[in-house]
């Protein structure tokens, strides 16, 4: 990725600059005069972030370290941790409602999908597969301090895991995998109470997925229900009953995914989901068709992605001590981290369904690769795996032609950037000296997927991939979607009104597929390109930067003006 702080000389250091905070939607803030009023008064400074600069352990791995390394990437993580925490009881805190072990064991199996269609934008094959008796090639250094000053610590390239840690540990992990392959060959599974689960019925994924996560609503307290903790334990280096333990990105839910061990371990995680579903009867046509309905044609708009500059506002580091003039707090300072990330434009797609009736419809949509590393085509069978959902809205079928509009915005599970504390401090200040409305409910959801990720890494001439599109039959949940909540500003967690249907997640690429039985006219599979700009080749090419060396204020300006003006 292009060093754009080396364009100007900075260095290492700091610096300060005008009012001009760098976010995907800048134009609205600088058109918004409230808003310039709120910034008038605050010193801005920023600091230049680029975890590139400094690799004492590189490999291929690295080049994925402007996602993996993602805010909104982790975040999303961490809060679905913290919304479905394993030591939250499903029944006191209604979690139960939201289908939680398959919710969470379904979302580790889509982040392994998008994590696999950046790796194959860089040329990168499968994610290698986990073992705890053999080398990790990727070792992984975070740079990362502890707020209490003691540095995260790294793993070496070909790392040997059974040589270190607790030997005890790794058998009940070990035996707990080897447990769960076991029962679910079986079929069946007998707690120690004598209750018996059939493995062979679609709902008992709730029961996989609960095992899996270690959650307190797991049946059967006995079977290593701590093993996902102890998991970490183990990464982490972390005994039973250690008082003092070393910061480790596997420790912590907001850092975990910058380690590419992660996505490792993980897909042995999502190879338990797999082999769960392996065992369930395929989908047959009959299932598959809506008698009535065809899907005759999607168009997609362009799909580009770039690379653009944008501000995190980590003042709480600055502002350690409280200042007061004249007995008032004084929050007069900020400071901005500003690093490159992945985005794109938004895109539109245009469905034209047919219907020979009136109905009540969900139209989902997925994004998957085509070809693999090797530009080989990946048979269906097999790449089901991989396809990522993107949308799915109920809508109501008129009789006769339906042409239906979707824009990337109007996805209900993505979110854009939030508000940060400075503004939200002084949008307070004014309302206090009565120059702001402040809203009375100014919260904003904290689990959604960052929108700017939705679509991986493209390439220059273009990344071949493919969309599938299906109309199917509406059954309602338990409770109608956003019935009981406002998703523009709440999660909804334990409400049962988080999904727009009852249909399991990620249907109909849940189960193994029959090609011979699969395809129905109310699917529909579209060939897509996806293009990458690189919005800062004008400034690296020879003398195509005529201030190197130099600071220049205008940069940035003229850097949004000219490619993210969209």
């Amino acid at each position: 990725m292009w060093q754009w702080w080396k364009l100007m000389g900075l260095g290492e250091h700091w610096y300060s600059e005008d009012k001009f905070i760098l976010r995907e939607n800048i134009y609205e803030f600088n058109q918004d005069t409230k808003w310039l009023a709120m910034m008038k008064d605050v010193k801005v400074w920023w600091m230049p972030v680029d975890y590139t600069r400094d690799l004492d352990l590189y490999n291929e791995e690295s080049k994925l370290s402007y996602f993996t390394e993602d805010l909104g990437w982790n975040a999303y993580w961490y809060y679905l941790n913290m919304d479905y925490s394993f030591f939250l009881d499903g029944t006191t805190f209604d979690l139960k409602n939201d289908r939680r072990g398959e919710w969470w064991l379904y979302n580790v199996h889509q982040l392994l999908s998008r994590y696999y269609m950046e790796r194959l934008s860089h040329g990168f094959g499968d994610i290698p597969e986990f073992s705890w008796y053999h080398q990790i090639e990727m070792g992984y250094d975070p740079q990362m301090i502890y707020y209490n000053g003691i540095g995260f610590s790294y793993r070496k390239n070909y790392y040997e895991m059974e040589t270190y840690g607790n030997f005890e540990m790794l058998d009940k992990i070990t035996g707990f995998m080897k447990r769960m392959q076991d029962i679910i060959e079986l079929g069946y599974y007998k707690t120690t109470d004598g209750h018996t689960i059939d493995l062979r019925k679609p709902e008992s994924i709730e029961f996989i997925g609960n095992l899996m996560q270690g959650n307190i609503d797991a049946m059967d307290k006995m079977f290593y229900q701590f093993w996902y903790m102890l998991a970490h334990m183990y990464f982490g280096d972390v005994d039973y009953h250690q008082m003092e333990v070393y910061p480790n990105v596997m420790l912590n839910f907001e850092t975990m995914m910058r380690d590419p061990m992660y996505y490792m371990f993980y897909k042995s995680i999502a190879s338990i989901y797999f082999k769960f579903m392996h065992y369930l009867p395929k989908y047959t046509k009959e299932q598959l068709l809506m008698p009535g309905v065809t899907m005759k044609h999607v168009e997609v708009s362009d799909l580009t992605t770039y690379f653009d500059l944008v501000d995190f506002d980590v003042t709480n580091m600055l502002n350690d001590k409280m200042i007061f003039h004249d007995g008032k707090f004084v929050w007069d300072k900020s400071l901005y981290a500003r690093q490159m990330r992945l985005n794109h434009k938004p895109f539109t797609y245009t469905y034209t369904i047919e219907s020979d009736k009136v109905e009540k419809v969900v139209v989902r949509a997925f994004l998957g690769p085509k070809f693999d590393e090797f530009g080989k085509m990946i048979s269906l069978t097999e790449n089901r795996m991989n396809f990522m959902e993107v949308d799915e809205f109920y809508y109501d079928l008129k009789a006769g032609s339906n042409v239906i509009t979707r824009k990337s915005n109007d996805f209900y599970w993505t979110v854009k950037d939030r508000t940060t504390y400075t503004e939200l401090y002084y949008y307070v200040m004014m309302a206090f000296d009565g120059k702001y409305d402040f809203p009375l409910d100014i919260s904003e959801p904290h689990c959604g997927f960052p929108d700017r990720l939705v679509l991986p890494m493209g390439w220059k001439k273009g990344m071949p991939m493919q969309m599938f599109f299906m109309v199917m039959p509406y059954k309602a949940p338990s409770h109608e979607q956003f019935s009981t909540f406002d998703y523009t500003y709440s999660c909804g967690i334990g409400s049962g009104a988080r999904f727009v249907d009852s249909m399991p997640f990620g249907y109909p690429f849940d189960r193994q597929i029959d090609e011979y039985e699969f395809f129905v006219p109310n699917m529909y599979f579209k060939d897509v390109t996806i293009f990458h700009t690189d919005t800062m080749e004008p400034y690296y090419k020879y003398k195509g930067y005529t201030n190197y060396g130099h600071f220049d204020y205008t940069f940035f300006r003229d850097y949004y003006t000219k490619y993210f003006k969209l």
